[in-house]
């Protein structure tokens, strides 16, 4: 009888354990692990625990349709949504962000993104990121290059062009660099045509003068990425499954930033406690602590090239230059942007994105109530029977069909199987591995621009 399922049934205790971890996002492999570490002769298998999350979900659902619950889970946990449906009603597009979300745009050269945000954000100015500029030259201007020390110079001479603290200084490095590699015309006519006409999105003698706080590459989203579909585990869940793993994702790591920041609001970096950082101490990160640190080092030691204004600009950090015409007095608070400041900062969350929705709302009754005293009969029957149908109206969604492709999927997917999150490899890394079949090639990395290195400006 120990074969049989009824024997496998778990306890109480057990379903309890497996419910808190599955709504943790822990695989049924270590669910199934972490009960025999408590009860090491536990007759259930790994089917007893997919059979049990089915039998959860199933139970969290009770008779509504998926996509139903689903809706009801994002109006009740404040996520901003919105929702695509074909004439069947089915869900082609769904586009949900978490409350505690950050609002913050950094893109690669996507035309139909970066002309999608110049219309939607008309105030805002995009930036490119730069680690996918050089990526981008990387792959495309290496084939016209036979020796790998070429190639070398070319990259590091482009990265120069890239890193002009000054118009005047990117126009005589970018006419140098036409000039040394003109007979390259195939390499050099790729970065005319492909990026050149954005050099004010990310060349350093326009980009710093915006403020991005050092943000100059598209890393932190791309980092963020990574870690979601760590949560994910698999590509086949369906939109409730992934709603709620993304919430899982963020709240982790909202909960980890609080932790973080009570940390910080009683450390003093060593070099720090000194009279002239004395009002900085307790109220800025560590990480804006010791940037300013850098630039009063600079100051100090009388290091400096001419002020070109683009740190302050750029970081919202006081910068060398600042602070030795300050001659030794104590840095003041105001000469740091608010983004830096962990005294005045709120992780509590804010329920204000319906706001200006709300009041337009609330605006359009008061209008409708005083004209709707003065409608004739017969308007205001129309009116009633409108409003009736749109407050008794449903809106009915179904999931989206999945469509299967035809024939054989190819060998790469067949080895990492169709549920893997893994992205296909980008054109950059297939010329980067044909590099390590080739002793005489060097890797290189070293040649792409550090985005943790701020030129003296």
């Amino acid at each position: 009888m120990s074969g049989h399922p009824s024997f496998r049934r778990l306890e109480p205790d057990d379903v309890q354990s497996v419910k808190s971890m599955t709504v943790s996002g822990i695989p049924p492999r270590q669910i199934l692990t972490s009960l025999r570490q408590q009860t090491p002769n536990l007759p259930a298998n790994s089917r007893t625990i997919y059979n049990l999350k089915a039998k959860i979900r199933k139970d969290d659902l009770g008779d509504r349709p998926m996509v139903r619950a689903l809706l009801e889970e994002l109006e009740k946990g404040g996520f901003t949504y919105d929702d695509f449906k074909d004439s069947n009603g089915r869900i082609t597009r769904l586009f949900i962000a978490h409350p505690l979300s950050i609002k913050l745009a950094r893109t690669d050269r996507e035309m139909a993104l970066m002309n999608g945000i110049k219309k939607v954000f008309l105030t805002t100015t995009s930036l490119l990121c730069v680690w996918h500029i050089q990526k981008n030259v990387f792959s495309n201007c290496k084939p016209y290059f036979e020796r790998a020390e070429d190639f070398d110079i070319f990259m590091s001479t482009w990265n120069v062009v890239a890193y002009s603290t000054t118009e005047a200084l990117f126009n005589k490095n970018w006419a140098d660099f036409e000039l040394f590699y003109k007979g390259k015309k195939d390499a050099l006519d790729y970065i005319k045509k492909n990026w050149f006409p954005w050099k004010e999105k990310f060349v350093s003698a326009w980009m710093e003068k915006y403020l991005h706080f050092g943000n100059r590459a598209s890393s932190r989203a791309e980092g963020a990425h990574a870690k979601l579909k760590k949560y994910l585990q698999v590509s086949t869940g369906d939109f409730q499954q992934v709603k709620k793993k993304l919430s899982l994702a963020i709240e982790h790591e909202f909960n980890e930033i609080k932790v973080r920041l009570a940390s910080e609001r009683i450390k003093v970096p060593h070099n720090c406690n000194t009279p002239v950082f004395k009002e900085l101490l307790y109220n800025l990160s560590l990480f804006a602590l010791k940037e300013i640190h850098k630039q009063y080092v600079k100051a100090k030691d009388g290091k400096m090239t001419s002020c070109t204004g683009h740190f302050m600009a750029s970081m919202g950090l006081p910068c060398a230059h600042k602070i030795k015409h300050m001659k030794g007095s104590v840095l003041s608070l105001d000469l740091v942007h608010s983004h830096w400041r962990i005294d005045t900062l709120s992780l509590i969350p804010e329920d204000d994105s319906h706001d200006d929705d709300t009041n337009k709302f609330v605006m359009l009754l008061d209008e409708l109530r005083s004209k709707y005293q003065v409608w004739p009969l017969h308007k205001k029957e129309l009116a009633i029977s409108m409003i009736t149908k749109l407050v008794n109206e449903q809106d009915i969604s179904f999931e989206p069909v999945i469509q299967r492709p035809r024939g054989r999927p190819p060998k790469a997917k067949k080895k990492r199987g169709i549920t893997s999150t893994t992205r296909d490899p980008s054109r950059f890394e297939y010329v980067e591995s044909s590099n390590t079949h080739n002793p005489s090639s060097s890797t290189h990395e070293d040649n792409l621009i550090d985005l943790n290195a701020y030129p003296d400006f």
